[in-house]
Formats: C-alpha cells, sequence, structure tokens
C-alpha cells in the first residue's frame, strides 16, 4: 500500500497531544480580571493544536466568557478530585467515566440544562447516553465513539485455502474460520473475552450490569451462561481466539502469523501503515445469536459541582461537545465523532488522510454507531471493587477450566453483587 507517508503526521500529533498532557499546569490566558467577564478554567483532551484553535474562537463568540485550559491525562482524576474539593478545580472536565465523579458527588447533572435550554441529544448514539446516565441522570455529553472491526490477512487465509466470509457472517463461522487457521499452527485471531468487553455478552442478549440496577451483576443469567460456554469452548478446546492477557503467545499480524486482528475507528491509520506489505481486507464483526454487535469505546466532558458559574460552564460544556469542535478534533487528530451526523465526514478524513483506505470498506466503523449495535461498557455502581473478583473467576473459569461456567458466573455474580453494599 502506497500513499500512507502521512503516518508521520499522525504519530507526531500523537505524541504532541502526549506531551501536551503530561501535567495538570492550564495553558491559555487566564483572562481579565472585572466586571462583566466570567471567568472558567477547563481541563480537557487531545491535541493542544486543537485547543488553541477552538477556545478563541468560542471566546469570540461569547464575549463575556474568558477560558484558561490545561490537558489532562487518564490517571489524573485524583489530582483533580482534590483541585474540586480544594474549590480550585476545573468548571469543565474531561472524564473517561463519569462514574467517580457521580459517586464523590463532584459534577453535576445536565437534564435540568437539557430541558430548559431544549437542548438537542438526537445526534447522540443512544446508547452512549445510556452510559452516561446514572441514577436515572445525564452526567456528561460524549467526546468520542470508537468502534471495531477485523483487519484480515488475506494471504495467509489463501495459504490456507480459506475464504474471508461474506457480510453477515456469524459468531459461529467466525469460530469454524479460525479453527481451521490454528489447526495449521497459527494463531487465527485476537477477540478480547475479559468482563470489560461487555458487547460480547450483549451479543448473546445477556448482560455483566443489570440495566435497571447498576449494583447487581447478572453474569448467571440464561444467555450470559450460553455466551460463557461458547467462549471457554474456543478458549480451552479450539484455542481459536486470543483471550485472556498472557494466554496465547504474543504474534505479530505484519509476520503474517495473525489471520485477523482487532483494530478500531482511529487505530486503522496506524494498523494499514503496519500492513502496507499485506494483502488485506476490513470486516465487521460477526452477528451473534442475538444480533450483531461491536465496541463503542467513548469517553465525555462534565460539568464540575464546585463552578462559580454553572450557566457558562454548561455553555463551555456544549461547545467541546459540539459539531464544530468533533469536527476540528477528527481532523487534528483524528478521533472518531460521538455526533452521529459527523461519520460520513470521519470516513473521508480517513480516506484523506491514507487514500488507500478509501476503498477499504471503512463503512465497517460507522455502521454500527449509525445503526445502533455499537456497545458502549458496562460499569458497576463500584467498578473499582468489582473488577479484581472478577478477574479471579474469570481465570478460574476461562484460563485454566477448574471452574465450570455456569456454577463459576454464579459465584462471581454472588461476589461482585457483594461489593456493591
Amino acid at each position: 500500500m502506497r500513499g500512507l507517508a502521512t503516518r508521520r503526521q499522525v504519530l507526531a500529533a500523537a505524541a504532541a497531544a502526549l506531551a501536551s498532557a503530561a501535567g495538570l499546569g492550564a495553558c491559555g490566558p487566564a483572562g481579565p480580571k472585572g466586571s462583566g467577564v466570567t471567568p472558567l478554567f477547563l481541563e480537557g483532551t487531545g491535541d493542544q493544536a486543537l485547543f488553541q484553535q477552538m477556545i478563541p474562537a468560542f471566546e469570540a463568540d461569547h464575549r463575556g466568557i474568558r477560558v484558561r485550559w490545561g490537558l489532562l491525562q487518564p490517571g489524573q482524576e485524583g489530582d483533580v478530585n482534590a483541585s474540586i474539593l480544594a474549590g480550585m478545580g476545573p468548571d469543565v472536565l474531561w472524564a473517561s467515566d463519569p462514574g467517580p465523579y457521580v459517586r464523590a458527588d463532584l459534577i453535576l447533572p445536565l437534564d435540568g440544562w437539557v430541558e430548559s435550554q431544549h437542548y438537542d441529544l438526537s445526534d447522540f448514539p443512544p446508547r452512549l447516553l445510556s452510559w452516561l446516565r446514572r441514577q436515572g441522570q445525564l452526567w456528561g455529553l460524549p467526546r468520542r465513539c470508537s468502534t471495531g472491526a477485523l483487519l484480515v490477512n488475506n494471504d495467509l487465509l489463501m495459504s490456507a485455502h480459506v475464504s474471508p466470509p461474506d457480510p453477515g457472517y456469524t459468531a459461529t463461522d467466525l469460530a469454524n474460520l479460525w479453527s481451521r487457521l490454528t489447526g495449521g499452527g497459527q494463531i487465527g485471531g485476537q477477540l478480547p473475552w475479559d468482563p470489560s468487553e461487555t458487547f460480547l455478552l450483549n451479543g448473546w442478549g445477556a448482560h455483566l450490569v443489570d440495566p435497571a440496577n447498576p449494583r447487581h451483576c447478572v453474569l448467571d443469567s440464561t444467555p450470559g451462561i450460553a455466551c460463557g460456554r461458547w467462549m471457554r469452548d474456543r478458549l480451552l478446546r479450539d484455542r481459536s481466539v486470543q483471550g485472556l492477557q498472557g494466554q496465547q503467545a504474543d504474534a505479530s499480524f505484519t509476520q503474517g502469523t495473525l489471520a485477523m486482528e482487532v483494530v478500531s475507528a482511529e487505530g486503522i491509520l496506524a494498523a494499514a501503515s503496519a500492513a502496507m506489505s499485506i494483502p488485506w481486507s476490513l470486516l465487521p464483526f460477526p452477528r451473534w445469536p442475538a444480533g450483531p454487535a461491536t465496541f463503542a469505546h467513548s469517553d465525555c466532558y462534565v460539568v464540575s459541582r464546585g463552578t462559580k458559574h454553572p450557566d457558562a460552564a454548561w455553555t463551555l460544556l456544549t461547545w467541546v461537545s459540539s459539531a464544530n469542535w468533533q469536527r476540528a478534533a477528527m481532523q487534528s487528530a483524528p478521533v472518531p465523532p460521538a455526533r452521529l451526523s459527523l461519520w460520513s465526514e470521519y470516513l473521508d478524513v480517513l480516506a484523506r488522510a491514507a487514500p488507500p483506505l478509501a476503498s477499504r470498506n471503512l463503512q465497517v466503523f460507522s455502521q454500527p454507531v449509525t445503526q445502533g449495535w455499537a456497545m458502549p461498557q458496562e460499569v458497576f455502581w463500584d467498578q473499582t471493587a468489582a473488577a479484581p473478583v472478577l478477574n479471579t473467576y474469570w481465570q478460574r473459569i476461562f484460563a485454566t477450566g477448574a471452574l465450570g461456567v455456569a456454577k463459576g458466573l454464579a459465584q462471581a455474580a454472588s461476589a461482585v453483587d457483594a461489593t456493591q453494599k
């Protein structure tokens, strides 16, 4: 594949974003202190150039507001919590998950503004909005929506006398294909199976977290057990999928040892660059027993409960969640948009960055969002306490086979529920 030289630009942008996010130091003008001027502090994430471009545009449209900003990285939430509690925190901030802030009573629900200002939420995927609802209230607006697909090494399939499946293929078709490849001594692909990849459960009509009660685990439902048995059969008998970390030897797609690997909408540029010498194609995730499903990785912006200017903070929040902001973000990083109306533009951005991608069925990334089967991660109310409990049972059920699926999932559900009291 030629025409992927722009990868240097993508990597340079990523490096700049990482460098700018290395600390919590605020950037941009603090704004004049005086009558009629409202100062706001924004802790965001992304490319520094994006903020340098878009914050002045916001201030030009809102002359009574001045924005000081800084860039935040995952893992710095504790520092932000402390600053909010000390009364010196941001007015609007980026959150990888609003849950910890909701539990600590550090952010404001948005429903009052949405209702009083008739704010239109219809351009956001409903599943992302449901992920941002806790205790019956909306706590943030989504920043991005990264979906997944399978990158197929066609040379490897041909050498194994296997044809790529047609669109609409099932999970069983995929498992059979992987089994044939692994029978030849090759690792067939990567499909993560752990408590965080809840779209697999959703595809079987199951859930990790009870949709009606974020403190209740429903792994032991009938479809959940059916999904677990199917996955364990693949992991322990066929060895046909990449499951738990370290379960199979690491392998590189570029070395021809993987027939398929999972890529995201934002990762396709790097993946395509690495596979320039390999004839490859994109496939959607398969159709599961309950229907198609793939992941939807997202994050959000929220309003701090400590803000002294809540209405102005809401105005800033809607700006960093707007189509204009997300359009600029996807052109600079590129970040897959959370807004449904921007997905056709986003695919054009990918194709312009790497022209060979234009003929590579990029719709596999947009269709799950626009057609409603991209699934965000399901999280418990006390996610931190639940994770180690689940990981313990995952090892015993799916890595060693020491615990039966039905019994193991029932015990796991009970143990997780105990952490939510």
